[in-house]
């Protein structure tokens, strides 16, 4: 599979729910990859997992992921009340094909490595306890009303499940299992998720939110500081995907910074960089979700005047529009590793350059002035670890240097020769 050209079919918050939904989509014969994007770290909230797949595969692994799951079916067995009786609840098929599924994949990957250790994967949407964890359950008239799970197999409960009427509710998880709760689900009347809580920073207070229609995310909110106000707001299109981010960043209560995203990758974005209430600042990224420009208003005029262009998420080149006239009078260009390569400036700013600097390994090495944009260079700046070591000039403009002045330590002039004898060439 192209990673380059695969389109993402579903997102999800953790990856065990994507590791899930991927042997699901390989079980169907559909090659599939699982990536994570959270903005290069800047946005962790974001830490979205997205599940990719070829583009002439994704309307069926659509299909297939939106496949509604039936609520947990819990037999009334008829008995009264009991104390916590071990018990296991009834499952749909497709999980215990999955199960199975993961089952080789564990015996396979222990028989290449012994030492790897395997945590049981569950899906947040129906409820899977490993073979071994221990499941008390909970009866009220003959009804299961509460499970409980322990997932790392220490002896001790981390996930609880509350049912009405045989269907599931709500459930509270101790993802760190250090015996506290960090995340709570809501489910409504058809077992659909309906409000998902989570705590980050495990202090027992909620800092992400997750909001859900018909199962689907609609919209999120999160709180990236832990300062108990909101900073983060999400909103999501068809098949829970991301379509837009909102971001406020000095904590002001104002939304300063905006992502759009396509297929669930980034497609652009714009943002207040001062704070002023004003927008200063915009970006725009190619269909794989790389950065390709950003533009930055300096003047606070509502208009760009610095250009970055990136090549595969790498800058190439940067215009800037110095006299903020709305015409680029700089242009710097860069070499590998995005050090500097060459700047050139137009001094009289009528569009054509008249100094280009020259680096080597991002140190300047040459000037040279060429006013307008002539063949003749006036004036030769040599330097030598980023210092003045010689300047020549060329006073008749007949391309050849007349004039070399030696610079010392302190970029302070040392030696003046006439060299018109030498026919030093200027060009």
């Amino acid at each position: 599979m192209d990673l380059e050209k695969a389109v993402v079919v579903k997102t999800f918050l953790k990856l065990t729910d994507a590791d899930l939904a991927a042997a699901q989509l390989r079980g169907a014969g559909i090659e599939c990859a699982i990536t994570s994007d959270d903005a290069g770290g800047v946005y962790p909230a974001l830490a979205l997992i997205k599940l990719l797949v070829d583009p002439d595969d994704a309307p069926e692994a659509r299909r297939l992921l939106d496949e509604p799951v039936a609520p947990v079916a819990i037999p009334d067995v008829g008995s009264p009340v009991t104390q916590e009786t071990p018990t296991r609840p009834a499952f749909p098929m497709w999980p215990l094909f999955v199960a199975g599924m993961i089952v080789g994949i564990l015996i396979h990957g222990l028989c290449i490595d012994a030492r790897n250790k395997h945590v049981p994967t569950r899906r947040w949407n129906q409820p899977s306890a490993s073979k071994g964890a221990s499941e008390p359950v909970t009866r009220r008239r003959g009804t299961v009303v509460e499970q409980q799970y322990d997932q790392n197999h220490d002896g001790r409960p981390d996930d609880w499940v509350f049912y009405e009427k045989g269907v599931m509710t709500s459930r509270i998880c101790d993802d760190n299992f250090d015996g506290k709760p960090d995340e709570w689900h809501t489910y409504n009347t058809n077992g659909l998720l309906v409000e998902s809580r989570y705590d980050r920073n495990y202090d027992s207070k909620a800092d992400s939110w997750t909001f859900c229609q018909n199962g689907l995310k609609s919209t999120g909110e999160a709180d990236n500081d832990f300062d108990g106000r909101v900073d983060t707001w999400f909103r999501y299109g068809a098949n829970d995907v991301l379509v837009e981010g909102r971001y406020d960043r000095n904590a002001d209560g104002q939304v300063d910074d905006w992502s759009f995203y396509r297929e669930g990758l980034t497609s652009s974005g714009e943002a207040d960089e001062d704070f002023d209430g004003r927008l200063d600042a915009w970006f725009s990224h190619g269909t794989n979700g790389v950065l390709v420009e950003s533009r930055y208003d300096r003047n606070r005029d509502g208009r760009a005047d610095v250009w970055n262009h990136f090549v595969k998420g790498v800058a190439s080149r940067t215009d800037s529009d110095d006299n903020f006239d709305g015409n680029p009078d700089g242009w710097l260009e860069y070499g590998p590793g995005s050090l500097y390569e060459r700047f050139r400036f137009d001094s009289d700013y009528n569009g054509v350059p008249d100094a280009t600097h020259f680096y080597k390994d991002g140190v300047m090495t040459r000037i040279d002035w060429q006013p307008n944009g002539t063949n003749i260079v006036t004036i030769r700046l040599l330097l030598e670890h980023g210092m003045f070591r010689e300047e020549l000039r060329d006073e008749d403009q007949d391309g050849q240097f007349d004039v070399s002045i030696k610079y010392g330590p302190f970029a302070n002039p040392i030696q003046t020769n006439r060299l018109k004898l030498l026919s030093t060439p200027a060009r």
